[in-house]
């Protein structure tokens, strides 16, 4: 089909076999953004379900190493998107940027706002001393809390929701301003 022909040619959704893993500049077109940007946040919705609806107690290994490895097909689009925008903007980035900017603010919005997500973390780190954590860990947990809390995750909800709003205000304008 159309779309298995897509997902094949579309090269973040491969392994890249370039020296150090750079991003192969000369396979991505500009018709590869939108789809793999749909599958990361697809993906990273998955993996943060699977976080959220584990049955188990609130883990190191099962919420802050789960969280920190989720995304990496995200990781692995922006940085290539950003980098492209910024060094030779086209009309037609232009355009896929006003496509998935609210796409991201809103998918940004429900992983960094999300309750249950953020109670398994709050688990964790309050937790933390007596978990056996190397001293690496243990940033790694107390940085994810903050980030959480930075973020407004701790509000209330009503808060919250103002919150979501203003993000995704604010990232439009950014997109007009940038």
């Amino acid at each position: 089909s159309a779309c298995s022909q897509a997902v094949e040619e579309n090269p973040f959704f491969t392994e890249w076999d370039t020296p150090f893993g750079a991003h192969p500049f000369d396979k991505i077109q500009d018709e590869h953004f939108l789809p793999a940007y749909e599958e990361a946040i697809r993906q990273e919705k998955a993996e943060i379900d699977a976080i959220i609806n584990n049955p188990e107690e609130p883990t190191f290994e099962n919420t802050i190493v789960a969280y920190d490895n989720s995304g990496a097909l995200m990781r692995k689009v922006s940085p290539v998107f950003g980098g492209l925008r910024s060094a030779e903007t086209t009309p037609r980035l232009q355009e896929i940027a006003r496509e998935t900017t609210p796409m991201l603010s809103a998918h940004s919005n429900e992983i960094r706002l999300n309750q249950a997500l953020f109670e398994r973390i709050q688990t964790v780190y309050e937790n933390r001393e007596s978990m056996d954590l190397d001293r690496e860990q243990m940033r790694l947990v107390e940085k994810i809390y903050r980030d959480f809390e930075r973020s407004g995750a701790a509000l209330p909800e009503a808060e919250r929701e103002k919150l979501k709003e203003l993000n995704e205000r604010m990232s439009m304008i950014s997109l007009q301003l940038g």
